[in-house]
């Protein structure tokens, strides 16, 4: 079968006998992170298969298990150095402005990151949104961020279970009025919809690339 986009259910690491989680390891081979697949155990994968018969989306954890466990281990057996380092959007545009390569006007907006799950707890990457949002303007931080966000959208469970989707996009907008956040600032597609779709009109929401753009 077809596999499809994670829904992050957790079922892969709830079968997994070794408490791996397939699901961090798969996101952290694709972006080219030996030091994370190391730190996530991937060499005590026995390949059982029990994460990949257990995923809904039929993924095909097993398969880049073995391939992160070659990363690992082969090419330092063959000398060969993975050099090609692959950076997210947003620590790329942090990196941009960092750097004096984009340049950004600092205004009296004052922003709300909503930090994506996939970023803040598989990739541990949460710095760079607040290094843009604070270079564009000042922030508010949720109650819940980093790695203690909440989940405000998810584009495959939003097709089977929107109404659930829509209750939990309406519990973050109200984590974030609880905040007085003025401009929600999201770093995830999915999220950004799921949003929108019961955003408040007392509240403005924008996507990271919208609130750079705001700041030119």
């Amino acid at each position: 079968p077809e596999e499809s986009t994670c829904i992050r259910c957790g079922r892969c690491i709830a079968q997994c006998p070794l408490d791996l989680n397939p699901t961090a390891i798969n996101l952290a081979y694709n972006m080219n992170k030996p030091e994370k697949l190391e730190e996530l155990k991937v060499n005590l994968c026995m390949e059982c298969g029990s994460c990949m018969f257990a995923c809904p989306a039929k993924r095909q954890l097993v398969h880049t298990n073995k391939l992160a466990k070659v990363m690992l281990r082969e090419y330092k057996d063959w000398g060969l150095e993975l050099k090609p380092e692959v950076v997210t959007f947003t620590a790329f545009v942090a990196g941009l402005i960092k750097d004096g390569k984009l340049k950004v006007n600092k205004t009296d907006l004052v922003f709300t990151p909503q930090d994506s799950a996939f970023l803040a707890r598989d990739l541990e990457e949460t710095q760079p949104v607040r290094n843009i949002l604070s270079a564009c303007g000042n922030l508010r931080e949720m109650l819940l961020n980093r790695k203690e966000t909440v989940l405000a959208g998810n584009s495959i469970m939003h097709e089977y279970m929107g109404d659930v989707m829509k209750k939990v996009a309406k519990n973050r907008w109200v984590n974030a009025k609880n905040m007085d956040a003025k401009i929600l600032v999201t770093e995830c597609p999915a999220e950004y919809m799921g949003l929108m779709e019961v955003k408040p009109d007392d509240i403005e929401l924008m996507t990271i690339e919208e609130a750079v753009l705001k700041c030119l």
